[in-house]
């Protein structure tokens, strides 16, 4: 039986007259690949903002798997498994890779304040090779982040996100600003990532973001205009291809 991951029901969040999310609804099962398209000011990332806790919702309810989280805290809700990445990638640039990394691991477990000296046999070290080899940057591990090329950095900040039980990421236009290669790189190493994690990517390139889905939610002035599109879906709605990219229909 299908389980559901992340549910938002209803959620809205309004500053004074302003309705920047307008009882938007979401339901994504666990280890689906979801997109959330939408013109600038469409409500996209304040949408992640009140999912993740970062701004409190006017109204509304979000929901990991069958708990209800609307009321906790933003770190109360990292800690019990909903992670995200932002637009300007965030790192301690004077840190290694490695740092950064078991800096994020050591953060979300009961003994994050332990002073005792790290080994490479230990937990917390361990789970860092994991995650850099899953990310293909275990190979950049003892060089400081500030070193890297913006790709590896953002892959960085991806293993930072999956540090300890994550169960759903929010990526926030993983690929913005971006080189060619490295545009094509994150959507590959993503779907490389274990199927119980479930992803939801804003992304303003539809073509990226369609290759990375499996479904897609449209937000247009704060409301969700579709909902729980399939690629072809998408691909077809003229509406959609109007209102997002002026009429050019997203590559086949």
């Amino acid at each position: 039986m299908e389980r559901i991951a992340l549910r938002v029901e209803n959620a809205t969040k309004a500053f004074g007259a302003l309705l920047a999310v307008d009882e938007v609804s979401l339901s994504i099962a666990e280890g689906e690949k979801h997109a959330i398209l939408g013109p600038n000011g469409s409500g996209k990332t304040t949408l992640f903002n009140v999912i993740t806790g970062d701004l409190p919702l006017t109204s509304g309810k979000v929901f990991l798997y069958d708990h209800e989280i609307s009321s906790l805290s933003a770190y109360r809700r990292i800690r019990s498994g909903i992670r995200r990445t932002y637009q300007n990638t965030l790192l301690f640039g004077g840190l290694t890779v490695f740092e950064n990394l078991f800096l994020a691991v050591k953060g979300v477990q009961p003994d994050r304040y332990s002073l005792r000296s790290v080994t490479s046999s230990s937990p917390a070290a361990e789970e860092v090779g994991r995650i850099a080899a899953m990310l293909r940057i275990d190979g950049f591990l003892s060089e400081p982040v500030a070193d890297l090329s913006h790709g590896n950095q953002k892959l960085v900040e991806i293993g930072m996100a999956l540090a300890g039980e994550a169960k759903v990421i929010l990526l926030d236009e993983p690929v913005a600003g971006l080189s060619h290669e490295d545009r094509a790189l994150i959507p590959k190493v993503l779907s490389n990532l274990p199927r119980n994690i479930t992803l939801v990517m804003i992304e303003h390139d539809m073509n990226v973001a369609l290759q990375f889905a499996d479904f897609v939610t449209v937000l247009h002035n704060g409301k969700a205009i579709r909902e729980r599109l399939t690629v072809d879906q998408v691909k077809n709605d003229r509406y959609i291809q109007e209102l997002y990219v002026g009429g050019q229909r997203a590559h086949a």
